[in-house]
């Protein structure tokens, strides 16, 4: 339905247990109307049981599932189940707190790059505000220095532990005491 041509696009989550995370989850998608968007829905549970099938039912969504195999396998087993051109995966405890129309500007935008075969693989997920309590900022910003900050976002605070750390590695690495160091490591 998205995609507006004869390729097919299908949405994909994948779970295992923690069943009031997941209807909450799937709660915030089924009020976006996100469910209506793609040509099939689908729930793949890892060690499915009856109260995996009972909220799948809830949600009018189509499930299988299998024993615990990880979250690769996972992706793979409810991408063939959904035999669709394309496949969004979404996990069972990431509600969206995007506005409707973010959510299929991005869509959209991600499908297109797909289509043209700009790229092979697209992962929308906000490195400044990646949700709320479901990602840590300060840890992402452990590994990544974002490029292009955005105006909205205060990183003074990322930044100056982003610092700290650096001078920690120094003083380690080179067997020093901090006391050696600036006075904000003392």
């Amino acid at each position: 339905m998205l995609t507006g041509n004869e390729k097919t696009c299908g949405l994909a989550i994948i779970s295992w247990r923690s069943w009031d995370t997941l209807i909450a989850t799937l709660e915030s998608y089924r009020n976006l109307g996100l469910f209506s968007h793609f040509d099939r829905s689908f729930i793949y549970f890892q060690d499915i049981s009856e109260r995996d099938r009972q909220i799948a039912a809830q949600f009018n969504l189509a499930c299988s599932g299998g024993p615990k195999c990880g979250i690769a396998d996972g992706m793979c087993n409810a991408a063939t189940e959904l035999a669709t051109d394309f496949v969004l995966f979404l996990e069972n405890d990431c509600p969206v707190i995007e506005s409707a129309d973010d959510v299929m500007h991005q869509l959209m935008g991600a499908l297109n790059h797909l289509e043209t075969g700009a790229i092979d693989v697209m992962r929308l997920h906000s490195r400044l505000h990646p949700g709320e309590a479901f990602s840590d900022v300060r840890k992402y910003l452990r590994y990544y220095e974002p490029q292009h900050p955005e105006p909205c976002v205060d990183l003074t605070t990322y930044q100056s532990e982003a610092r700290h750390r650096r001078w920690r590695r120094f003083f380690k690495r080179y067997n020093l005491a901090p006391s050696q160091g600036p006075c904000c490591l003392r």
